[in-house]
């Protein structure tokens, strides 16, 4: 017998094979039996972030035929096939308006199959497949998915693909293999047997998103690492769903796996994770005071609407602890920042009958500007380029916990991007600290020329001077000219000694002002302006900088010249990446209430914190 092929099996053998699961169990040997033999990985909210697009979807379907989209009927179908999850979405609403499983089937499916190709990884996907991969472990995708759909998904994801088509997996299993799909353990058996392992399938390792798939690999007797899908609207995912489950993570950066047998990540910089940035600003806001109030850790919530401008990276569904760079208001300095991202994991009180809950409705971005501040900034615009992953959110039992949390958060947040010294890997923080020069941070029209700059009369007045310069000797010595030029072409020639020498004297101001402009240029290009902002430098610089004479040189030194200079010495290095002093170490984001105070309550207590 076979006891690892569901097609095959009778139901005597699969009561065999049941009583042999549940011995091994009893015997202890589902702890670690060796090292895993393979990793099995769904696809769906688990390597892609297509359950954003599923629900935009489903909702969409949903509230056409006048049912209502609740939270029962988003997570109805999550991790089954096609066929069943519709099956489960019309049971959800309660027949949604008498339509049939084929009709919504295709009309779901046409709308999904034109956003598929725009679908994107999920945070820390690629850094565990590539992992794996070169740590030589046999990988399998599982997925409820078609064929279709799969290769729609993974277009510009080849990554994803079986080796033979360019990606890393050995082996690929799609919904329409097994003939049931998940919770059914068929497809999870079907990848094991196509791989080749015949062993213990506790030595195989599922990584799974959904509880139906969750429930399909404790079906199998094989060990799951759950990372459960986000929930819609960024609400928090009940984990008592994924019980049973050998760890569940909030997402693949918390990702052990050496705590399963399997090898070690090698790229941390001390605690913190480099990861490929994401952006986002937005107007600060005041929030629920907590972390200043309780902690004394002045931070800067951003309003709920920043998710909107969230760029790259990470989908707005993830939470946990991070480390960044922070630009605020019309400054372009750069702050060393660490914030907290989801549900603001809180402080239980550890006595009976006592606990301070702090978390909010919805999710939250609460960044920490390491740097003391003597002033408030509501409203100010705060822009952030987010690099490096540092923990998950977690509650403490007391509020010295959190503290010393906070403290260790700040540390490990200055310590990657090289604000103290002690990194384990020199090279990644270099190149952590060159996302601060990133033009994300700069305030938006930085570099560009201004209303002032144009409205100054010294530079309106040279214009007029040298345009009537350059068309009061167009004519020669002799030749007719409309009034003032004729008089301009006399003074001209009276000062100079003579038609010829004033001639000179234009036209060499004239290419000396054209060497400025392109040192303008030039300059701009310098300070990481792009090319579009330089030569809108010099475009006018000729226009309202134009001299005829050598004041030009003058004039554009001290007008265009050293602006420049003095804006990139503030943005160009991390070493200036703030005019002021740096503080004394303080903590990262809080997981708490952000709320930018003044510094009194941070010399008081001297304490500072990121989130929890």
């Amino acid at each position: 017998m076979n006891p690892i092929d569901p097609e095959k099996m009778s139901l005597e053998e699969q009561a065999e094979w049941l009583s042999q699961q549940e011995e091994w169990a009893e015997e202890g040997e589902d702890i670690i039996m060796g090292s895993p033999m393979l990793v099995i990985w769904d696809l769906d909210g688990t390597l892609i972030d297509s359950e954003r697009i599923v629900q935009k979807v489903v909702r969409n379907v949903v509230e056409r035929r006048g049912c209502e989209y609740t939270d029962e009927v988003a997570k109805a179908g999550l991790g089954m096939r096609p066929r069943e999850a519709t099956q489960a979405l019309i049971q959800a609403t309660n027949g949604l308006g008498g339509a049939s499983v084929d009709t919504v089937l295709q009309e779901a499916s046409s709308l999904m199959d034109k956003q598929w190709a725009s679908v994107g990884l999920m945070p820390g996907a690629q850094r565990a497949l590539l992992h794996l991969q070169e740590s030589g472990i046999p990988l399998a995708l599982a997925s409820s998915t078609t064929a279709k759909a799969l290769a729609l998904k993974i277009t510009n994801h080849t990554l994803l693909a079986s080796k033979v088509n360019g990606g890393v997996f050995d082996t690929v299993i799609t919904g329409e293999s097994v003939s049931k799909g998940k919770p059914s353990p068929d497809i999870f058996l079907a990848a094991m047997k196509a791989s080749g392992v015949t062993m213990d399938p506790k030595r195989v390792i599922v990584i799974e998103d959904s509880p139906a798939g969750v429930q399909a690999a404790l079906a199998a007797n094989m060990r799951v690492i759950a990372v459960p899908c986000p929930m819609p609207g960024g609400k928090k995912t009940d984990r008592s769903e994924y019980d049973g489950a050998t760890s569940i993570i909030s997402c693949l950066y918390d990702w052990r796996p050496d705590e399963v047998g399997l090898p070690a990540f090698k790229d941390l910089v001390g605690e913190v994770i480099p990861i490929d940035p994401w952006f986002a600003k937005g107007p600060v806001v005041k929030g629920f005071g907590r972390g200043s109030k309780s902690l004394g850790i002045p931070t800067a919530n951003l309003a709920p609407s920043s998710w909107n401008a969230v760029e790259g990276g990470v989908p707005a569904q993830t939470s946990g602890i991070y480390a960044g760079w922070a630009s605020r208001g019309n400054d372009p300095t750069v702050y060393p920042t660490a914030l907290s991202v989801g549900w603001n994991p809180h402080f239980d009180s550890a006595e009976a009958g006592e606990t301070e809950s702090h978390s909010s409705n919805g999710k939250t971005l609460e960044p920490w500007l390491l740097h003391e501040f003597g002033f408030d900034f509501y409203g100010e615009e705060l822009r952030l380029v987010v690099c490096g992953y540092i923990r998950p959110e977690a509650p403490f039992t007391t509020m010295e916990a959190l503290i010393e949390r906070i403290r260790e958060d700040a540390t490990q947040t200055n310590l990657a991007l090289g604000m103290i010294g002690g990194s384990n890997d020199s090279h990644t923080t270099n190149n952590l600290r060159d996302h601060a020069r990133h033009k994300f941070l700069k305030p938006e029209g930085w570099g560009e020329p201004t209303k002032k700059f144009l409205m100054r009369p010294t530079s309106i007045l040279m214009s007029v001077i040298a345009i009537v310069s350059m068309l009061s000797i167009r004519n020669g010595p002799n030749g007719a000219l409309l009034f003032p030029l004729g008089s301009v072409r006399d003074m001209g020639s009276h000062l100079f000694g003579g038609f010829y020498s004033f001639r000179f004297a234009v036209w060499s101001g004239f290419c000396l002002h054209m060497l400025q402009a392109a040192i303008v240029v030039k300059s701009a290009l310098q300070s990481n302006l792009g090319i579009v902002n330089a030569l809108k430098w010099g475009a006018l610089t000729i226009f309202c900088g134009f001299s005829a004479l050598s004041t030009v040189l003058l004039y554009g030194r001290s007008f265009i010249v050293k602006p420049l200079q003095s804006k990139a010495s503030a943005s160009s290095s991390p070493s200036s990446l703030t005019t002021e002093p740096q503080p004394p170490l303080v903590s990262s984001a809080v997981e708490s209430e952000v709320t930018p105070q003044k510094t009194t309550a941070v010399k008081k207590r001297k304490k500072s914190g990121s989130k929890k």
